[in-house]
Order: structure tokens, then C-alpha cells, then sequence
């Protein structure tokens, strides 16, 4: 089995794009990886958007990352947002880059999202 890599603790989000639009701008987020077994991390997520009259939005997100088959995945299982839904074992690319910015790539629906997080202390 490959040497597998899990984020643990808790990150906070330095970048964001959904279709390849950046909308770092007007979101911010944090996120918490607890070891759940060998090949599965849960996670917790809070973010806050801003929308384009100023309002804030505040949305939380809980899952799962695992390693199967030789690749990652993320699944969504609860959330505070009404337009998300339980969605299980999306493809999703997972890595360290840049040193140490965690990079995680996955489609949901119709949109690809890219999320960049660096580690709090």
C-alpha cells in the first residue's frame, strides 16, 4: 500500500476558486481533520461567505477523507447550507504543496472547487 497522507488539526482557508473563478475575496473558512481510522480522517468545516449586497452568511460542513483504491476521496454528510446535500466518495485531489499549503481539488454537482488551507497553530 502507498505511503498515504491525511491532514490532521485545524487549517484555516488562504484561497478559494469555484470553476476557476477566484473568490477568495469574499469567503473565509477554517477547518478541523480528526483521525477516525488508518484510511479515514473526519472533518469539520465553517465558513463565512460574503454575498454581493455585503451580507454574511455563515455555513458549517461536516464529512469524511479517505483512501481507496488507490485514490482519495471526500464525502459530505452534514451541513448548516440548504443547497448541499449527502454526497459520498467524490474523487478528490489531495496534497501538500508550496510548502506545506494544503491543496484539495474535488467537482460537487456541476462546479469544480479548489481549496487552499494553511495550518493554524
Amino acid at each position: 500500500m502507498p505511503r498515504v497522507y491525511f491532514p490532521t488539526g485545524q487549517w484555516h482557508l488562504s484561497g478559494y476558486e469555484e470553476n476557476d473563478i477566484n473568490l477568495s475575496a469574499n469567503i473565509r473558512g477554517t477547518l478541523v481533520f480528526t483521525k477516525q481510522s488508518d484510511t479515514v480522517y473526519r472533518w469539520s468545516s465553517n465558513f463565512v461567505f460574503m454575498n454581493d449586497w455585503g451580507n454574511m452568511v455563515n455555513y458549517q460542513y461536516q464529512g469524511t477523507t479517505s483512501f481507496n483504491s488507490n485514490a482519495y476521496e471526500i464525502s459530505f454528510l452534514n451541513s448548516t447550507d440548504p443547497n448541499i446535500s449527502a454526497q459520498r466518495s467524490i474523487p478528490l485531489e489531495l496534497k501538500l504543496e508550496n510548502g506545506g499549503q494544503l491543496h484539495m481539488k474535488y467537482w460537487y454537482d456541476d462546479s469544480k472547487i479548489l481549496l487552499h488551507w494553511l495550518k493554524s497553530n
